[in-house]
């Protein structure tokens, strides 16, 4: 992903677009192994890839 640099809509929306895969790939490997509330134990790492921001450098 880019800096802080502003980023355009099509940047925006193709980012987005790439983390919804991600994420559904994720839930989808939970799923096949019977994991329940796996979402819930990575709601972290979940904030910090949609944000693009780690616990670190938001500080």
């Amino acid at each position: 992903m880019t800096s802080s640099a502003l980023l355009d809509r099509a940047t925006i929306r193709h980012n987005l677009t790439e983390f919804k895969v991600r994420w559904l790939a994720h839930i989808e490997e939970w799923k096949a192994e019977n994991r329940p509330a796996t979402e819930s134990s990575h709601d972290q790492q979940f904030w910090e890839d949609l944000l693009g921001v780690s616990e670190d450098e938001a500080l």
